[in-house]
């Protein structure tokens, strides 16, 4: 199984920043306008194992935790038919339905952005060069997330910085060599294949 280091090489290797971007806006409309809850479930377990592919860190216990605090409080406003009660407390239909469809929407929307957006990315403009600077300094806080104490919260925060600034930024060189330009294509038929995919089974369940 490839390790974490190398899963990013790879997905340095396969996929352009820009590509990434591109097949991430086209893949929006379907997951948010699609009213097939399993499709957008099926969608979130895609988009999370293609972010673990990328080397990009998730964390299951934070995902089940979010998604079932949206649940909860969504069943707090029951509607619909009583599937069952416990003691005063009203479990519906209507708004558990509700919940998972908020819940796996979000976390799937999380995901997406996850395994569109990257480091490498450059906008155009000032703007652009900031948020590609932004993004960069966040996956570094991500690396480096291991040092963070919660019983002290301001000095890991400042240990962290301080490493940061310490060190530049680490850039993936992507070389333009042929090898590289086969992968880059291999990478490119891939998202064309995947959003090609999502978009064809968006379209026939909706019709």
């Amino acid at each position: 199984m490839l390790n974490h280091e190398r899963r990013i090489d790879l997905s340095y290797r396969l996929f352009n920043s820009r590509d990434l971007f591109i097949a991430g806006l086209l893949c929006i409309p379907a997951l948010v306008f699609s009213h097939n809850l399993y499709f957008r479930a099926v969608l979130f377990l895609y988009f999370y194992v293609f972010a673990w592919v990328q080397g990009k860190r998730n964390s299951l216990v934070m995902t089940l935790f979010i998604s079932a605090s949206i649940v909860f409080f969504n069943l707090l406003v029951p509607y619909g038919k009583v599937l069952f009660q416990l003691g005063g407390f009203k479990i519906t239909q209507g708004a558990l339905l509700s919940g998972l469809e908020k819940a796996i929407t979000l976390e799937a929307l999380i995901m997406l952005s996850k395994t569109s957006i990257r480091s490498d990315l450059h906008l155009p403009g000032n703007f652009g060069s900031l948020i590609a600077e932004s993004f960069q300094i966040f996956e570094e806080l991500l690396a480096q997330k291991k040092q963070f104490d919660w019983k002290k919260p301001i000095e890991s925060i400042d240990l962290v910085l301080i490493s940061l600034s310490e060190k530049p930024i680490t850039q993936h060189e992507w070389q333009n060599t042929m090898k590289n330009k086969k992968e880059r294509a291999a990478g490119r038929f891939l998202l064309i294949l995947k959003t090609t995919l999502i978009w064809t089974f968006w379209l026939a369940l909706a019709f």
